[in-house]
């Protein structure tokens, strides 16, 4: 404390906000723990570190007391320490690998779930070690949570759409197609979520935030092959055109997406549109 400090000077009530995220804050004045919501009504109780942790997502704040009074002697070096804790506990489960079964289940078969009943929205969805999962339906359910620590593959005999808050492919796999069979219809992975809505916490020293997939295992996805990766425009596009002009003999198709890179160096100023159609011998794009 500062030599000019009295006995008459008011304790200081810092309210400080904080987004990252956090299981808990814990606050230790010179190494002891003082718990959290622990500042009383009346001020003149007050004590230094006496604190009120408001760790919900739509507050998140720390209330904190600072003050020399009550200490023992108010001019001596006292440490008062922060520490937030993105994670109280283990936050993930030990994963027992056991050997990927040799024949399929199919997610739509409530036979191969452990209540038999298929994931609803809101559910957290564990793909278990040692599943071999096909995902043999057209729509998910918005899910909160997909961990992956078996197999789980998407069908092709279909288009899927899996709709999820987080996907997390732990110690398992994610496939859509395989090397020598393409996926040939539309996988298409959305991911659900507002910005302050819940994140995700893997450990104290990684936060993915909301919105993610988060791969540590093995991910592995193949599509259509396509022999054109990047043309030229042939003559100059201009804001509003609704036909462009690039190579001729592309493999191009109604549908397919095209980015369109700027010529600044000003990353607003690309663009990306659909396909409606391509002429191959004239390299005439018309764009949905």
């Amino acid at each position: 404390m500062s030599e000019r400090w009295v006995d008459t000077d008011k304790p200081i009530y810092f309210v400080h906000n904080f987004t990252d995220v956090r299981q808990a804050v814990e606050v230790r004045l010179n190494g002891n723990l003082i718990e959290n919501n622990t500042i009383p009504s009346s001020s003149s109780d007050y004590h230094c570190g006496q604190n009120l942790i408001l760790n919900d997502t739509e507050t998140r704040e720390v209330h904190l007391i600072v003050d020399g009074y009550n200490q023992t002697n108010p001019l001596e070096e006292s440490n008062l320490v922060l520490t937030g804790v993105r994670c109280v506990g283990q936050c993930n489960e030990d994963i027992v690998e056991v050997k990927t079964e040799s024949e399929f289940r199919l997610w739509s078969d409530v036979k191969n779930w452990p209540d038999e009943k298929l994931p609803v929205e809101g559910d957290d969805v564990h793909i278990m070690s040692g599943w071999n999962m096909i995902l043999d339906i057209e729509e998910t359910p918005i899910l909160k949570l997909i961990r992956i620590n078996g197999v789980l593959s998407f069908s092709d005999e279909m288009d899927v759409h899996l709709k999820a808050k987080h996907v997390f492919v732990r110690a398992g796999e994610l496939h859509i197609g395989n090397e020598t069979h393409p996926y040939n219809h539309t996988a298409k992975i959305t991911l659900y979520g507002e910005k302050d809505a819940e994140a995700m916490v893997y450990d104290n020293a990684i936060e993915a935030g909301n919105k993610v997939l988060a791969n540590v295992g093995t991910v592995k996805m193949y599509g259509k092959p396509r022999t054109t990766k990047m043309t030229r425009l042939h003559q100059e596009a201009n804001k509003g055109d609704t036909e462009i002009f690039v190579e001729t003999g592309l493999d191009l198709v109604e549908g397919d997406r095209i980015a369109l890179a700027a010529t600044s160096y000003k990353q607003e100023a690309g663009e990306d549109f659909t396909i409606s159609s391509y002429d191959t011998t004239t390299g005439k794009i018309v764009l949905a």
